[in-house]
């Protein structure tokens, strides 16, 4: 769900979707059909409770100026039908896919239009894996926010849901990811281009803390620069500054660092189909790749 924030993309709009989304997670992990109020298999085995023993969902943001409007207008749609909001702030959406389920939420939410234009924004949900709602799920919450009239919950008093601090879980994230390396990476000169989206300072510290030397670009958190003429949709300039650094490789990101272009030793641009391969035929030779095999999309 996108367009242009406040526009296409309004507070109303969105505090709908957080109602209708909300719900229908909560209702998941719960085993309770929102349609005729009996009881269904729950979707997952974890627990999606917290500290209140209630449902409660992962929220995060890029740095669009217009994330503040519209992560306000989600909560207040979440809180509405009585689910809590753990607030990550900025944060990649690879990010809050992670700690959603690594912190056992009912779902996910993210607010971003990732490589789109500043003046964009958009929702996206996760289920309680970390996981991509299917098509079914989107539509079925599509059509709650559709309806004419609303039947979802109101919740009074204590049943209403709160809004709560969870930055202090972005550390989880960052140790997380530095541990993906599997080897040390002293002596590696890397160029990262943020594009002043959710990966400003985050990717810097990570590779420094591999052991990498970064020269970083464009890696302030600038909600009215991102992706102008920089990231992963413009690595010329990354391509350039490999070159001038003499680095071994260049990483540029998108707003909200669900994607990335990378540069070669000689600033070539290198897509994700040769990083595919590239990854893959690394973890083969350390016996990393269970059954030696590769999944992709249609698109590769």
């Amino acid at each position: 769900m996108r367009g242009v924030a406040n526009e296409e993309l309004t507070p109303e709009q969105v505090f709908r979707i957080g109602r209708a989304g909300a719900a229908y997670l909560a209702a998941c992990a719960s085993g309770t059909d929102l349609r005729d109020r009996t009881r269904r298999p729950v979707r997952t085995s974890r627990k999606t409770t917290g500290r209140r023993g209630r449902p409660f969902l992962v929220l995060g943001r890029d740095t669009r100026l217009s994330g503040d409007l519209l992560s306000a207008a989600v909560t207040a749609g979440c809180c509405s039908v009585g689910v809590d909001i753990l607030d990550l702030g900025i944060l990649p959406t690879p990010g809050v896919a992670y700690l959603t389920r690594r912190l056992g939420a009912a779902g996910g939410i993210v607010v971003s239009a990732s490589h789109n234009p500043v003046n964009d924004n958009g929702i996206k949900f996760f289920d309680a894996d970390g996981y991509k709602l299917s098509p079914e799920a989107e539509a079925e919450i599509e059509a709650r926010v559709l309806a004419k009239r609303d039947r979802l919950p109101r919740p009074v008093g204590a049943g209403v849901g709160c809004r709560l601090d969870g930055r202090r879980h972005l550390r989880s994230y960052e140790d997380h990811l530095t541990g993906l390396a599997g080897r040390g990476l002293k002596g590696l000169k890397v160029v990262v281009d943020a594009a002043f989206g959710a990966a400003a300072g985050l990717a810097t510290r990570v590779l420094r803390r591999a052991g990498a030397e970064v020269v970083p670009m464009n890696d302030l958190p600038d909600g009215s620069r991102i992706n102008v003429e920089c990231g992963s949709t413009h690595p010329e300039e990354m391509n350039a500054r490999v070159r001038l650094e003499g680095a071994a490789v260049g990483l540029a990101f998108d707003g909200d660092a669900d994607r990335v272009i990378a540069s070669d030793e000689n600033g070539r641009t290198v897509d994700g189909d040769e990083m595919l391969a590239i990854l893959a035929l690394d973890m083969m030779e350390r016996d990393l790749l269970p059954g030696r095999t590769v999944v992709a999309t249609v698109m590769s």
